[in-house]
């Protein structure tokens, strides 16, 4: 008879519900659907609290730190296997144990897991967003081109780019670039206001109707 929460999941609470702690008794569960859902994955499931301590006592934990973009420390394995780590897993992670890249795994559904063997282990978790450097690749060539741009005008001296593009590709020309650019500018912005802003805001507000 007791409401563990008004609303699940949501942004601070969307894996596990705890339902309370109970001795020698039957635990009754109600729950009620807001809207029609498909859940990939649901249950109600019990533990030992005292078979939990035992086993988290019996848990040997790694010396590692965050820096930067990635995770570094060290382990001492007892034998070779896995040693979990709390970050959610990804593909892109680059893994270096003992100095030579090994493949993280997934582990417990969404957690990440690197190879370690018997000993003491070196290990480098670090992570690089798609296309960073293609990113930057892209922004420095930007750069450049811009750069070369203004030595150019300054070379013919020509007052402006806006002069520049009228003299080389005609005024006509210049006019319907400019428009094209303004209206890609404007609907680039609507896109993000409704991807970031309306949309989350609707999802949010969903929830309860």
């Amino acid at each position: 008879g007791t409401k563990k929460s008004s609303s699940f999941p949501k942004d601070t609470s969307n894996g596990l519900l705890n339902l309370g702690t109970f001795t020698d008794t039957t635990v009754n569960v109600k729950l009620k659907v807001l809207k029609n859902v498909s859940a990939r994955s649901f249950g109600v499931y019990a533990m030992d609290d005292d078979i939990l301590k035992k086993a988290i006592d019996g848990i040997s934990t790694a010396a590692l730190t965050n820096e930067g973009n990635g995770v570094f420390g060290s382990y001492t394995a007892d034998e070779n296997g896995y040693m979990f780590i709390s970050l959610p897993y990804n593909p892109n992670y680059k893994c270096v144990v003992n100095g030579k890249s090994v493949e993280p795994i997934k582990a417990f559904g969404g957690f990440t897991a690197v190879p370690v063997y018997k000993g003491e282990n070196s290990i480098s978790v670090t992570y690089t967003p798609n296309m960073f450097y293609p990113s930057i690749f892209m922004m420095l060539l930007g750069i450049a081109i811009a750069v070369a741009v203004l030595i150019i005008l300054k070379k013919k001296k020509i007052a402006s780019v806006s002069d520049g593009s009228k003299a080389l590709i005609g005024e006509k020309t210049t006019d319907v670039l400019s428009t094209i650019a303004y209206i890609g500018t404007l609907c680039c912005f609507v896109v993000i206001i409704l991807a970031v802003y309306l949309y989350p805001m609707y999802l949010k507000l969903s929830q309860y109707f």
